[in-house]
């Protein structure tokens, strides 16, 4: 907003006349440096909390790949005849269980993130 505008406000509301020389436009401006501030270290933090997602990401991919190999490298044993099914049985439920920790901590993690980045948005918007 410029300074027209706010001294036309400013008379509108409150009935008071001001010129483009008051003492009370450094104020203004006061709040235009703090605001421009606190923008440029949002814009950072939004940089730095994008890049945690991104390594977060790929570090939940490796660990997805890395459960697929497990679990085929289980299935090629079954072809081959390497393990009976009672093995491959307790084997499996082991894997599954690891497995299901592992999707609960994700998806607890992952909800924290997303309302991370929605306290962000709404902070923004505010």
């Amino acid at each position: 907003m410029d300074k027209k505008q706010i001294i036309d406000e400013i008379a509108k509301k409150h009935h008071l006349i001001l010129d483009e020389n008051d003492p009370i436009f450094a104020i203004v401006t006061a709040n235009e440096i703090m605001f421009d501030d606190y923008i440029k270290q949002l814009e950072k933090t939004q940089i730095k909390n994008k890049a945690d997602l991104e390594s977060y990401k790929q570090s939940l991919i490796s660990d997805i790949q890395e459960e697929f190999k497990k679990h085929h490298q289980i299935l090629q044993e079954l072809k081959l005849n390497k393990i009976s099914n009672s093995n491959y049985n307790q084997l499996q439920n082991e894997k599954n269980i690891d497995f299901n920790k592992k999707n609960i901590f994700i998806a607890f993690i992952i909800g924290q993130i997303i309302f991370l980045l929605i306290g962000l948005i709404i902070g923004i918007l505010l």
